[in-house]
């Protein structure tokens, strides 16, 4: 298992994951979408971590350099969408 997946497990938010563990999609009720991404070249270079949200057809994307931030940054994408959809 990646550090990844292992980091996004560990916060018990659902989630679906690439048989590579290099991308994580956390699942909202109603299709939105947060991707998390390792981004590199390959397993020798420094890694970066893309966050990517849609909701309503509007893309936003966040690229980050460690791994805590990136998680961090995905589960408060989440949990902002999670919670406007509670209260719609």
């Amino acid at each position: 298992m990646s550090d990844l997946v292992r980091a996004i497990q560990s916060r018990g938010v659902p989630y679906e994951a690439s048989p590579s563990g290099r991308w994580v999609k956390l699942l909202t009720p109603h299709g939105e979408v947060v991707y998390l991404q390792e981004y590199a070249w390959s397993n020798d270079c420094r890694k970066h971590y893309l966050v990517f949200t849609s909701r309503n057809d509007i893309g936003s994307q966040r690229m980050v350099a460690n791994l805590d931030e990136a998680v961090s940054l995905a589960l408060a994408e989440w949990a902002r969408i999670t919670e406007q959809l509670v209260t719609r």
